[in-house]
């Protein structure tokens, strides 16, 4: 049967020039008015609507495919060319058809032709680019390697996973003999020697005493009569600790960054970002901008 556009236009109660926003929105209201669902009692209406879904769905089909091949909705007197089985034009729009098409023309399929293959290039360009800044964004990477104050201590290196550099705390305190902040009880011991009293917690060496939270020193109070071996000194009034860093316990990270979502004896999770352990202190971690860590690169 020979048909120009503007038949399916009227199809779907639209006028020639429409937007392709009206037009789409003529048909998402057609569909809903004459679906034949709504007519399960009536039989007669039932069948009526079968008919009139079956034309608003060719006539939408017939112009979208149209708009897809050209960019465009077709003019009102454009007649299909004969080669045409879906409604859109050949090669050129215009073209009154040399033809009579059959219903079965009208029905039959089209592939898209070579002018769509820019629009799906350009699709599957815009995924890759999607997939890329998620991957980037949202992808835990692994753990950069964070930097020692200095060499370690022979037989105190603790590895770390996944490439991470191993560490001990206060390395260069310890080659020189002295003891710091974090320093363990033992490693106290070895520099300081048996205190001269143990009481509530706290080491006396005469009249200096040492500190300690979660079995590592947390400050101290140097006097000159009876002086410490140790790096610097640190305030006297105690303050909660507010970062973690290379060396600190479980405690302490448990204390400054709160309980993790998941944890394992190497590897402790607070959502996208991870902290890394080996003999129950920080040797690492991968520091998410979405959930950021109180991590400090250096002991205070």
């Amino acid at each position: 049967m020979n048909r120009d556009y503007l038949v399916w236009y009227r199809a779907l109660e639209v006028e020639p020039g429409c937007s392709w926003t009206q037009l789409r929105s003529s048909y998402q209201q057609l569909v809903r008015t004459w679906h034949p669902d709504r007519f399960c009692q009536q039989p007669e209406k039932k069948a009526l609507a079968e008919e009139r879904i079956k034309e608003i769905n060719q006539a939408y089909h017939v112009l979208s495919a149209y708009r897809e091949r050209y960019g465009n909705l077709p003019a009102a007197n454009s007649r299909p060319d004969r080669h045409s089985r879906d409604g859109t034009p050949g090669e050129h729009p215009s073209r009154a058809p040399s033809a009579v098409l059959t219903d079965s023309d009208w029905s039959s399929p089209r592939p898209p032709g070579p002018a769509a293959k820019p629009a799906h290039l350009l699709r599957l360009l815009l995924i890759g680019l999607a997939s890329w800044a998620a991957y980037t964004l949202w992808w835990p990477h692994p753990p950069a390697a964070v930097p020692r104050p200095g060499p370690s201590l022979a037989g105190r290196h603790r590895t770390a996973k996944a490439g991470l550099v191993s560490a001990s705390v206060n390395d260069p305190a310890r080659n020189r003999g002295f003891f710091t902040v974090g320093s363990t009880r033992d490693e106290v011991q070895t520099v300081q020697g048996i205190p001269t009293s143990i009481r509530n917690g706290v080491w006396y060496y005469g009249k200096s005493r040492v500190y300690f939270l979660d079995g590592t020193v947390m400050r101290w109070v140097n006097d000159p009569a009876d002086p410490l071996r140790i790096a610097f000194s640190v305030p006297k009034t105690p303050r909660r600790p507010t970062t973690f860093t290379i060396g600190s316990t479980k405690t302490l990270v448990k204390s400054v960054q709160g309980r993790p979502l998941l944890k394992t004896a190497h590897e402790w999770d607070y959502g996208v970002s991870k902290v890394y352990f080996a003999d129950g202190r920080v040797t690492g971690w991968y520091n998410s901008p979405f959930s950021p860590l109180n991590a400090a690169r250096s002991a205070p």
